[in-house]
């Protein structure tokens, strides 16, 4: 004898809706969700052109505060 359908099985157990699992649009697998955390690690890490962008910055302040020592020593007014 052949084992009953779904429809056939289910047709007489209230309980075959509550003991199904999660719907497949709600599980992830792991592929997915090691992807979606490398990108979200990866957004938090600083990139390269993040750290010359640093590195400019810094070297304009400091280019500017010895402009400013100089003209200070030198008894320049800014104004």
């Amino acid at each position: 004898m052949n084992p009953p359908t779904t429809s056939e099985s289910s047709a007489g157990d209230s309980s075959f809706e509550s003991s199904t699992g999660p719907s497949r649009k709600r599980c992830r697998s792991s592929a997915a969700t090691l992807t979606s955390s490398i990108h979200s690690i990866r957004a938090l890490v600083p990139s390269y052109a993040d750290l010359c962008l640093l590195q400019d910055i810094e070297a304009d302040a400091i280019a500017v505060k010895v402009a400013v020592d100089r003209d200070v020593e030198a008894g320049i007014d800014a104004s």
